[in-house]
């Protein structure tokens, strides 16, 4: 039996209308993408799990905050309702633990998208007691990621969002959120960046990633400081401080 995704993140309705309309107000970057056949209906099948991005000069960085707080509501297979979720530290920091016992998690363009990074050597992922899990992800000079960081760099950044199976899970009514679903284990499969307002975001609204090019030996503090601000804002509203 194939075991079922579950996903950090929703998808919008589509919105119906010729390929050039939909394009139309997209902004130049978003415009270059598509022409280039990276994403939409020309974009080519992605690689295979097991496979690895070119390895080669470093194009940048990317940093950010995975899933801070409590998520919008999503859907979960396991148990087929639409609820606000939130992971425990326990599931968190089992993340480490499967990290330590050899998994390679990737980063990748949107869920079904390409491969940008895997770790354990071009993604590291690390527990922080306020945020919940943050990663650091090292990307090829590739046009792909040339776009990406470009993106990246913006006010907004870019959505987080992961992919997991084997979730354990239950239930709890809590006080100004109503039913909430909690996720105390889960095996991760891969993280995604997202680019937020494409007809996809993060189920947690304050996962957001932001990125800077050059070929340095380490991300620059200052990215990992501005998704830390936003996960912050958004722990102590939902947290009504």
């Amino acid at each position: 039996m194939t075991t079922q995704l579950e996903f950090a993140s929703f998808a919008e309705t589509a919105v119906a209308g010729s390929r050039a309309t939909k394009l139309r107000n997209a902004p130049a970057w978003w415009r270059r993408l598509a022409d280039s056949s990276v994403v939409g209906r020309r974009q080519p099948p992605a690689p295979s799990p097991r496979s690895a991005p070119p390895r080669g000069r470093v194009g940048g960085w990317l940093a950010g905050v995975i899933a801070p707080g409590v998520s919008t509501p999503a859907y979960s297979q396991a148990d087929g309702e639409t609820l606000p979720e939130q992971f425990t530290d326990d599931a968190l920091r089992g993340v480490l633990e499967q990290l330590r016992e050899g998994a390679r998690v990737p980063l990748r363009w949107k869920h079904d998208g390409t491969e940008l990074a895997r770790g354990p050597l071009d993604v590291l992922i690390r527990f922080h007691r306020l945020v919940g899990l943050e990663f650091e992800a090292r990307l090829p000079d590739t046009r792909l990621c040339e776009l990406i960081l470009d993106e990246a760099a913006g006010d907004r950044g870019l959505g987080v969002s992961i992919a997991y199976r084997n979730a354990h899970q239950w239930h709890v009514e809590r006080p100004g959120v109503g039913r909430l679903r909690v996720v105390d284990g889960f095996t991760i499969d891969h993280i995604a960046v997202l680019p937020l307002g494409r007809g996809i975001s993060p189920a947690y609204s304050a996962a957001r990633a932001f990125g800077a090019k050059g070929d340095r030996i380490a991300p620059p503090v200052k990215l990992r400081d501005r998704a830390h601000v936003i996960a912050y804002r958004e722990i102590c509203k939902q947290a009504g401080r």
